[in-house]
């Protein structure tokens, strides 16, 4: 079984589980809203170069940590297509469910707001910067498994 079938099967096996990344036997998911998982990847001490990760929705702001965190393929329930781009150009492999235009934030009431944080942001370390400074929610833990 490859790492990215591994990571849609963990984040599968529990409804709780919003992320889940695999690497060469290492498995970890969490239960974080948002882009707060991969923020919490980035300002951790795990290494997930090369990983393969499982989420359930993944618009732009979260493609550009996801090629900062250096993963090599994404499994998405829910994949916005300025997502698609930024891992096309960073020649990273997407299997998603559905493909929308858009992600709306969680009031239905217009952008996602992370997503409106780097519009005007191609660089993932310049993304991670903005996504620092506009994320105002918890930090997400993670389960190693």
């Amino acid at each position: 079984m490859n790492d990215l079938t591994t990571a849609k099967q963990l984040m599968d096996s529990d409804p709780e589980y919003t992320c889940a990344l695999c690497l060469d036997g290492k498995r970890a998911v969490s239960r974080g809203r948002g882009i707060s998982p991969l923020l919490a990847v980035l300002n951790g001490k795990d290494k997930w170069k090369n990983a393969c990760a499982a989420d359930t929705v993944v618009g732009r702001a979260a493609a550009l940590l996801y090629a900062l965190i250096g993963v090599k393929a994404v499994y998405a329930r829910v994949a916005e297509e300025g997502a698609a781009a930024v891992f096309r150009k960073h020649g990273i492999a997407l299997d998603c469910e559905k493909l929308v235009e858009n992600i709306i934030n969680r009031k239905g009431t217009g952008m996602c707001p992370m997503n409106i944080a780097v519009q005007d942001v191609s660089s993932p370390q310049k993304a991670y910067a903005a996504l620092k400074t506009a994320y105002t929610g918890e930090s997400a833990k993670w389960i190693t498994i």
